[in-house]
C-alpha cells in the first residue's frame, strides 16, 4: 500500500473502511476491540460493529443488557475502539461517548434477529457471572425454541450508539509511519499531522 501523505485522503479511506466493515464478515475492521473503564480497571472486549454513521458521527454495537461494558458510572458511556487491519499496517483508534439506543428502532432490529443470535442475550445469568461448571448459560432446549418463543429475552438486549468525538489514524510503512488525529470540535472536525 501506499503511503499517505494526505489529510483529507486518510479521512476518506478509513471512513469507507468503516461503512465496509459491518457488511463484510472477513473485513479486518468488523471486529474491533471496545475498551471501558470499571472503576479504575480498564475492560477490554471484542465487539462486532454493527452499524456506522459518517454524517451523524457514530458507531454501533450489540451488547447483553446485563453487561458491564453498559454499567459505567456517570451519565455517559465512554469507550475508546481500536481497529487495526495487519495486512494495510494500518491502525484506528476512535474515541465515544455511547448511550443505549431506546427508540422503536431497537425492538425492529431484535424482531430482525435470528434465533441463534438471539442465544447472546439469552443467559440466564448476566455474563460474567461466576458458575462452577461450564456452560453457556443457557435455558434447556433454547435452540429448539421457535422465534417468537424467544422474545422473552429481549429485555436483555441492547444496542448501543457510540458518538465519536476523536479518531486518531496511524500506519506503519518503511517509507515513515504516517499518524493524524480528527477532534470534534465547535460542531466540526479539526484534524491535524500527529508525530508517529
Amino acid at each position: 500500500m501506499e503511503i499517505f501523505d494526505d489529510l483529507p485522503a486518510i479521512w476518506d479511506f478509513f471512513w469507507q473502511q468503516l461503512q465496509k466493515a459491518p457488511h463484510q464478515k472477513k473485513h479486518p475492521w468488523r471486529t474491533p476491540v471496545l475498551a471501558s473503564l470499571d472503576g479504575d480497571q480498564v475492560n477490554q472486549r471484542t465487539v462486532v460493529l454493527r452499524r456506522v454513521g459518517q454524517k451523524e458521527r457514530y458507531l454501533r454495537f450489540y451488547t447483553d443488557f446485563r453487561s458491564a461494558k453498559i454499567r459505567q458510572k456517570g451519565e455517559k458511556l465512554h469507550f475508546s475502539w481500536l481497529f487495526y487491519n495487519s495486512s494495510k499496517q494500518i491502525q484506528l483508534r476512535i474515541k465515544t461517548e455511547g448511550a443505549v439506543v431506546i427508540t422503536e428502532e431497537l425492538e425492529k432490529i431484535w424482531q430482525g434477529l435470528p434465533v441463534y443470535a438471539r442465544s447472546t442475550y439469552a443467559a440466564t445469568l448476566p455474563p460474567g457471572t461466576a458458575i462452577t461448571y461450564p456452560s453457556d448459560g443457557l435455558p434447556d432446549g433454547f435452540f429448539n425454541q421457535s422465534t417468537p418463543e424467544t422474545d422473552i429475552f429481549r429485555e436483555n438486549f441492547a444496542a448501543v450508539d457510540n458518538f465519536i468525538t476523536e479518531i486518531e489514524f496511524l500506519q506503519l510503512h518503511r517509507e515513515g509511519h504516517r499518524r493524524g488525529r480528527w477532534s470534534w470540535e465547535e460542531n466540526e472536525w479539526k484534524g491535524t499531522w500527529l508525530i508517529p
